[in-house]
């Protein structure tokens, strides 16, 4: 999200670029809508940015395309995307998707569709209130060292299956998703930054962040929301 330091040209062509990515967004035409000219606009988005305008469009659907991945929907495919968000030279989409990301786009696809384990015995028991809130842990990012990203969206899974309150189920079935990205420290250390959003509109209703134990440790259930509305 754009910053009240970014010049006004640069605040303006990022509310463009986020509310339509889908769009063209040629350089020149968002230069005009913006009232410089586009060397300006090129250059304020290398100063502030560290990115062209060009690049930052990419990243923006590249982000759309992973969100839509994660819902692991049975009807979507990883080149009918590419194609829908004009990302049309798939060798070159794939391994842009994968420095961004740490993973192809079909990894991506196979990881959201394939259920959450967990153990018989913390199976949620029937409850018959009617008014559970239905939550989705989506795959955590990972940055550094180790593959604790899996573990600690598992462990968040399980936690929150321990709830009466809470029905944890498929991303494209559930209200909320919680979401997260996992930084690797030395020794067992994570610091784990987790978001959760409400699955219809992705508006971000909490963030918190917390440090854990990367081998089999319980997620401390400070870490997690309390389930309100």
């Amino acid at each position: 999200m754009p910053t009240p330091a970014l010049p006004r040209d640069v605040h303006r062509a990022l509310q463009l670029l986020n509310e339509n990515p889908q769009a063209g967004h040629e350089v020149s035409a968002l230069a005009r809508a913006c009232q410089v000219t586009p060397r300006t606009l090129q250059r304020h988005f290398k100063e502030f940015l560290g990115h062209s305008p060009t690049q930052v469009l990419r990243d923006i659907r590249l982000d759309r395309i992973r969100r839509i991945l994660l819902l692991g929907r049975d009807d979507a495919t990883v080149s009918g995307l590419a194609t829908q968000w004009d990302l049309t030279h798939f060798g070159r989409f794939s391994g842009t998707y994968r420095n961004r990301f740490g993973e192809t786009p079909s990894a991506t696809l196979r990881r959201a569709r394939k259920p959450i384990p967990r153990p018989r015995e913390v199976a949620v028991p029937a409850v018959t209130t009617l008014d559970r809130l239905t939550t989705a842990v989506l795959p955590f990012r990972s940055t550094g060292p180790g593959g604790s990203a899996g573990i600690l969206s598992d462990e968040i899974a399980i936690a929150l299956s321990r709830r009466r309150d809470l029905a944890v189920t498929s991303a494209h079935r559930a209200e909320y998703h919680l979401c997260g990205q996992a930084y690797a420290r030395e020794g067992d250390n994570v610091r784990a930054v987790v978001t959760l959003r409400e699955a219809a509109t992705d508006r971000l209703l909490w963030a918190d962040a917390a440090r854990v134990r990367s081998r089999g440790q319980s997620v401390s259930r400070n870490a997690l929301p309390n389930g309100s509305r």
